[in-house]
């Protein structure tokens, strides 16, 4: 480790050594401290959802306290250079998990070679110090092999490698033309199970070096003929049809013609809308299309156009919900309701089906419905427990805030007691991590 910081400090007394350079310096020396974190990367536990705590350092960054990344990149063209990484790290934390803030693992050796194709952004932003820019390639990684890394070599100090495609978001601020302070996170997707999938964060000195110096061109200044505009209007009299006259430059300078009306902002002038203080569409005449049923679903649209019915069923209402059938469309509906992991809190998808199970409730005014929460058997049962009550109620205050009376809501949490498929799959656990609802009157 000494001889490598030692090499390091030598190319960087080289690099300055080099004197200034100016911005067409095509050679990129980087050198400085790399963290690699494994814990947001969408797995199970100990590691955890994409960007789950991304920056939780404490927890689950790993950062060598010593210079451990290089850095070389040549400029190709078109703000497109091409760059390879040398870096080396050790790996103590590896996630979390419910009972476990930092799940720790026995300092396991990180090693990594990685090339790619950077794209700067700055340029095209017009900043002036700072340089946006992202990257794209590939390479390979080792890990020491270790409790949640392991490709079954018999020896456990081996390493774990493999191939990774690598994404890159950075930032660097450049003091001078050629000496910078730079940023970057890259996502390393790994091409084998064995090896995790992992977020690396650099932080280091650029200098950049190499070029010729060229002498700035000499541009003569050419003074532009001032031309007059006599009426003020910001048209110059020589485009101007109407100079002594204020107008419009749509118009040519000359005053605007009068244009007619479209009173409903319908896309039909008035003189041609049959309903011109209603908006409607040009195949009916600028009117609104009829809806019979007034369920706010047009006739031609409306499988049903005169019984009020729901968009989400083409205008019908839907079938009826029996008291204690677990087979209802309802039901089915909600086990398809999706929890951020080990949260209570609801997956973005999850709204349209809260929607529609609202919707079938308000067809149903004088039924009272069961609540029922289960999750699958990871982590302890009690926590399970406070867990799927937890759930059972954000769906309850989530359809009492939509306008279902909480007098017609009844909750019941079972954590793992009543799974419906094996908690040894990962399709499994998903099946069992559930909210079902049932008519109980």
């Amino acid at each position: 480790m000494k001889k490598i910081s030692k090499l390091v400090v030598v190319l960087i007394l080289a690099s300055w050594s080099l004197g200034a350079q100016n911005e067409a310096n095509p050679w990129q020396l980087s050198v400085g401290v790399n963290a690699v974190n494994v814990y947001p990367v969408g797995e199970d536990a100990p590691q955890g959802s994409y960007f789950d705590e991304f920056f939780n350092v404490s927890d689950h960054w790993n950062i060598l306290p010593s210079l451990s990344t290089l850095t070389v990149s040549k400029y190709l063209k078109d703000h497109m250079s091409l760059g390879f990484t040398a870096s080396l790290n050790r790996i103590e934390k590896w996630g979390q998990t419910a009972s476990n803030p930092s799940v720790k693992v026995s300092d396991l050796m990180y090693y990594a070679i990685d090339g790619h194709l950077k794209y700067s952004l700055g340029e095209l932003l017009n900043f002036s110090k700072l340089e946006p820019f992202v990257g794209l390639g590939g390479g390979y990684t080792w890990i020491e092999e270790g409790k949640y890394n392991t490709n079954t070599v018999s020896k456990s100090s081996a390493l774990v490698g493999a191939g990774t495609l690598n994404g890159t978001l950075g930032l660097a601020y450049w003091f001078t033309d050629n000496i910078g302070l730079t940023y970057s996170t890259t996502y390393k997707h790994s091409f084998k199970d064995y090896l995790t999938k992992h977020f690396q964060h650099a932080l280091g000195l650029s200098i950049n070096f190499g070029g010729e110096v060229v002498e700035p061109e000499i541009i003569e200044e050419i003074k532009p003929e001032i031309i007059p505009d006599t009426d003020g209007d910001g048209i110059n009299d020589n485009l101007d049809r109407c100079p002594n006259v204020k107008g419009v430059a749509s118009n040519n300078g000359c005053p605007p013609e009068p244009v007619e009306k479209d009173s409903d902002n319908d896309g039909l002038l008035d003189s041609v809308d049959d309903c011109p203080k209603i908006k409607g569409p040009a195949s009916n005449k600028g009117c609104p299309l009829p809806d019979t049923d007034n369920d706010g679903i047009i006739d031609s649209a409306d499988k049903c156009p005169k019984v009020p019915g729901i968009a989400a069923n083409n205008g019908c209402p839907y079938e009826a919900v029996k008291v204690g059938d677990r087979n209802t469309n309802l039901n089915m509906l909600s086990k398809r309701i999706l929890f951020d992991t080990g949260k209570h809190s609801f997956k973005s998808e999850t709204y349209a089906i809260l929607t529609e199970i609202t919707q079938i409730m308000k067809q149903h005014p004088d039924a009272q419905f069961k609540l029922e929460g289960h999750t699958d058997s990871t982590g302890a049962s009690d926590m399970n427990h406070r867990l799927s009550q937890s759930r059972v109620n954000a769906v309850r205050d989530y359809l009492v805030n939509n306008g279902i009376p909480s007098s017609s809501l009844i909750t019941e949490a079972f954590g793992e007691t009543q799974p419906t498929a094996s908690n040894a799959t990962r399709e499994g656990r998903k099946q069992n991590r559930r909210v079902e609802v049932i008519r109980i009157r």
